[in-house]
């Protein structure tokens, strides 16, 4: 265990609380076969296994904090679920960089709760159901245009692949278009990989008000056409810019300490939207060409 939490990048600091949870576990054989029986029926099932009610019962019994007992018995599917990667015939790089996905969310309930551990668990089905892959920069998943058509590409129903934008540092150009190819290469596309993307990222009042021009931030909004503007609550720029779980937070209590957050906080004063964007990109294997 303590060799895949290096393997995955989980925080070292909180490597000894793992292994002290993982221990207690391993010390009641009983326990543990009832942890890894429900592990096989998360990935069959996923969040319909009624797992989240489980692991929060787990903690309850072994008096630890239940983000950080998600953590753990992520850990123990980290473990199972490397077989199943094999016998679909894929690589080493895209189980391990797939897996290191859990090292981010471990750093972002840091930041939000004051305890290593993952608080958003209901995340993780479309990772051990394999349904999303992380490419790179970016992580991505299967599914179907939801629009009557775009462009002259696809209809509805088409096979388009839903990007996810993991909290795992810079974001440049140069590492989306790598990340592109390698989607491209790995879901097999013989004419264009057509990605959708909804995300607070792509929003263009955001981008036109918020963002620092020039930014890696704005020159991934401008590889989309934007096709959609949904305004909704704060709770994304609450989480990944104030790192606040509470989007009611009190105005005194809003970090300042990046341009950001300053741009946020005055951007929201003005009484100016929330939102997101939902965008398209058409990559033929080297370039995006619907822009």
């Amino acid at each position: 265990m303590k060799d895949l939490l290096k393997k995955i990048s989980i925080p070292e600091e909180a490597h000894d609380i793992v292994l002290s949870i993982y221990e207690k576990l391993c010390a009641d054989k009983d326990l543990k076969a009832d942890v890894d029986k429900a592990v096989y029926g998360y990935f069959e099932k996923g969040r319909d296994f009624g797992i989240e009610d489980y692991i929060k019962d787990l903690a309850a019994k072994l008096g630890e904090n239940h983000y950080t007992v998600y953590l753990v018995f992520l850990m123990e599917c980290v473990i199972k679920i490397k077989p199943f990667y094999d016998e679909k015939g894929i690589s080493e790089e895209i189980y391990w960089d797939t897996m290191t996905d859990i090292s981010y969310k471990v750093i972002e309930c840091k930041k939000l709760h004051g305890v290593y551990g993952v608080d958003v668990f209901a995340w993780y089905h479309v990772i051990f159901g394999m349904y999303t892959f992380k490419l790179g920069r970016l992580e991505y998943a299967e599914g179907e245009l939801i629009y009557d058509s775009y462009k002259d590409y696809a209809v509805k129903g088409d096979r388009v692949y839903n990007m996810h934008i993991p909290s795992a540092g810079p974001m440049t150009p140069e590492l989306v278009l790598d990340s592109l190819k390698r989607a491209y290469k790995f879901f097999r596309c013989e004419k264009y990989l057509i990605v959708h993307c909804g995300s607070w990222l792509i929003y263009p009042p955001y981008v036109r008000e918020v963002f620092v021009p020039g930014s890696n931030m704005c020159k991934f909004y401008e590889m989309f056409d934007i096709v959609e503007e949904v305004t909704t609550g704060r709770s994304a720029i609450h989480r990944w810019v104030y790192y606040k779980p509470n989007e009611n937070t009190p105005e005194n209590e809003i970090p300042r300490d990046t341009t950001l957050q300053r741009n946020f906080v005055k951007y929201f004063s003005e009484g100016k939207p929330s939102g997101v964007g939902k965008g398209i990109i058409v990559f033929d294997g080297e370039k995006i060409v619907n822009k």
